[in-house]
Order: structure tokens, then sequence, then C-alpha cells
């Protein structure tokens, strides 16, 4: 139920990044990759107990300004809601080694 779980990334090496409140956008324009192209995201990796410490620090942590007018919002999140988002994500991942357009990549 939040949207960004499927987003693009930005790549840059501009000396600022010129991000949005919460780094999820940039003012740099995009460009399309090639369909090869491979960013592998870790956001719930490695999935431990110091990894789920992490994720929950952050929802305490914001103003009421912040709350109120919805920015940060998907951090507020109980420990078990934060369980379910992973079990969500984990049961659509796949093992890339057996995938033939990657497979060139673990060689």
């Amino acid at each position: 139920d939040w949207p960004l779980w499927r987003r693009g990334r930005f790549i840059h090496n501009h000396e600022h990044g010129s991000y949005t409140v919460g780094r999820h956008l940039s003012a740099h324009e995009s460009m399309i990759y090639p369909p090869l192209a491979c960013i592998l995201w870790f956001g719930f990796s490695p999935w431990n107990d110091a990894m789920r410490k992490r994720k929950l620090q952050i929802g305490p942590t914001l103003s009421e300004a912040s709350k109120h007018g919805g920015m940060g919002t998907h951090h507020i999140v109980t420990p078990e809601r934060l369980e379910g988002w992973y079990k969500e994500l984990a049961r659509g991942t796949k093992d890339l080694r057996f995938n033939d357009a990657y497979r060139y990549v673990f060689v």
C-alpha cells in the first residue's frame, strides 16, 4: 500500500542531489537506462534486529508539521506492520543467478 516500493532510482554524479524532502525524488532530469541495466535495492537487508530497529527509529522523530503535511508517514509503522511489509516484498523477489538475462553478473 506504499507506492514508493516500486519507484525508479536516481543515480547521479552532480555536486548536489537536489533532493526533495525525504530524498525520494530529485529536481535533476531523469533518464531511462538500457533494458539490462540493473539496480539492486537492499532496503530490507540484512533482515535482522539491527535493521528492524533502524527502520523503526525514524517514525518517532517526525515533527507534527511533517505528519500533518503527509511527509514521512510511511515511517510511522508498528513492528508487526514492518514485518508484514518485509514478507510482502520478499514474496516478489527472485534469485537473479538463475535468470538468463542477469546470469553474466554472477560469473
